[in-house]
C-alpha cells in the first residue's frame, strides 16, 4: 500500500520531547528527504486501547458511548493518507483545532446515530489528560470539525470501532516521519542526529511502518505455504495409492475383462466398469471430509472480523476436482487393462 511505504516510526518519545513537538518536527523538516513527521499516541496497525467516555451533543448522559481515543498532531492523518467522509481536517490556522475540536471516524458517528454530513459543527466533549504522570484528567469540550473514512487501524481480526482523535501532541509518544524512497540511510542518520541533540540519552530505534504490515498476517501467510505443501503431498501419495489399487483390481478382474471384450464390451465400458466403483469411494470421502472441513475452517475463520462465507459451490468445486483427480489417475489403469488382448488373458481357460 503505498500510503504506509517510506515511514519511519519512532516509538517511546520521551515526555520532555512530545511537549515541544512543534520544534522537533522543524529540526526534522529541515532535510529535504523528510516530506512529513506527526506524532500520535497509537501506530497502525496496533490495538486501540484507550477508551474514553464521551459528551455527544443532544445524547442522554445514560445513552453515551465510551469510544477509543488517538491523541495527535495536526499532521497524522495527512501522513497516513486517510480520507474524509466530510469536514475538514486539523488545521494549524485555527488555533481553536489544538483545544476544541475532534474527528470521528464513521463507524463513531454511526454509533452516536449522525450521518456524516449532520456531525459536522455538533457539539463533542471527552475527557482530556493535563499531566500523565499525575493522571490529571480534565474536561475537553468543543465541536466536531470532521468525519474520517473508516479503516483498518487494527488487525482485520477486529472489528472497526468508534473512535475519536483530537490534538494533544503532549500524549503522541510515537513519531512517524514519511521520507523520501531515495537515500535513506543518510536520511536515518540525519533523524538520529537530531534526536541525539534533543536527547542525548535516548537510544535511537526505529522501524517502517510497512514492516508491521508485513509481519501482521505473516503468521497465515505461513500457515497458506504450509498447508499448500501438504496439500499437494496428501494428493500425490493418494494418486500413488488409486495407481496401486486401480491396478492390482485390473490383474485380478484380468480374465473378467478379457470374457467382457470377447462378448462385445468396448474399451470406455471397461473403464466405466473400472472407474465406477473407485469414483463411489471418492464420493464417499467426499461426504465424510466435507462436514470435518467446515467445522475447521469455521472455526479459523471467527478469528477474524471480516471473512468469507463457506457457501456449498466450495466444497462442490473441491468435491469435482477431486474426483477429477481420481478419474484420471484410475483410468490410467483402466485404459492399460482394456487393450489388453482377450486372448492373453484367456489362454489358461
Amino acid at each position: 500500500c503505498p500510503s504506509i511505504l517510506f515511514i519511519i516510526v519512532i516509538r517511546g518519545v520521551p515526555v520532555f520531547l512530545r511537549q515541544k513537538f512543534e520544534q522537533v518536527r522543524a529540526l526534522f523538516m529541515q532535510n529535504p528527504n523528510v516530506l512529513a513527521a506527526a506524532g500520535t499516541s497509537r501506530v497502525p496497525p496496533g490495538r486501540l486501547t484507550s477508551n474514553i467516555g464521551t459528551r455527544p451533543e443532544g445524547i442522554p448522559e445514560d445513552q453515551r458511548k465510551s469510544m477509543q481515543t488517538i491523541w495527535m498532531d495536526y499532521d497524522l492523518l495527512d501522513i497516513l493518507n486517510l480520507k474524509l467522509a466530510a469536514g475538514r481536517n486539523f488545521s494549524r490556522q485555527y488555533s481553536s483545532d489544538a483545544t476544541s475540536a475532534f474527528i470521528l471516524n464513521e463507524s463513531a458517528v454511526r454509533e452516536i446515530g449522525w450521518t456524516s454530513e449532520e456531525a459536522i459543527g455538533k457539539g463533542f466533549g471527552s475527557a482530556e489528560i493535563k499531566d500523565w504522570d499525575k493522571g490529571q484528567w480534565v474536561p475537553r469540550n468543543g465541536q466536531v470539525i470532521g468525519v474520517v473514512k473508516d479503516f483498518h487501524f487494527e488487525s482485520l481480526r477486529e472489528e472497526i470501532i468508534p473512535t475519536v482523535y483530537f490534538i494533544a501532541p503532549y500524549m503522541a509518544w510515537n513519531y512517524l516521519i514519511r521520507v523520501r524512497p531515495e537515500n535513506i540511510a543518510s536520511t536515518l542518520d540525519f533523524i538520529e542526529k537530531k534526536v541525539h541533540e534533543l536527547a542525548p540519552g535516548m537510544p535511537f530505534e526505529y522501524s517502517f511502518l510497512d514492516e508491521a504490515f508485513d509481519t501482521l498476517y505473516r503468521s497465515e501467510q505461513r500457515q497458506g505455504t504450509l498447508f499448500g505443501i501438504f496439500a499437494l503431498l496428501t494428493v500425490f501419495i493418494g494418486c500413488l495409492g488409486l495407481v496401486g489399487l486401480a491396478s492390482f483390481t485390473a490383474e485380478s478382474r484380468n480374465k473378467e475383462i478379457g470374457v467382457r471384450k470377447v462378448v462385445g464390451a468396448s474399451v470406455s465400458d471397461i473403464i466405466l466398469l473400472l472407474s465406477k466403483e473407485f469414483i463411489r469411494l471418492v464420493l464417499v470421502a467426499n461426504v465424510i471430509a466435507w462436514p470435518v472441513a467446515y467445522l475447521l475452517m469455521d472455526r479459523w475463520l471467527k478469528d477474524f472480523a471480516y471473512r468469507i462465507s463457506l457457501g456449498i459451490g466450495i466444497f462442490l468445486v473441491s468435491g469435482a476436482l477431486a474426483l477429477a483427480i481420481a478419474w484420471l489417475t484410475v483410468s490410467f489403469q483402466a485404459v492399460k487393462a482394456a487393450l489388453i488382448n482377450p486372448v492373453d488373458a484367456l489362454r489358461y481357460e
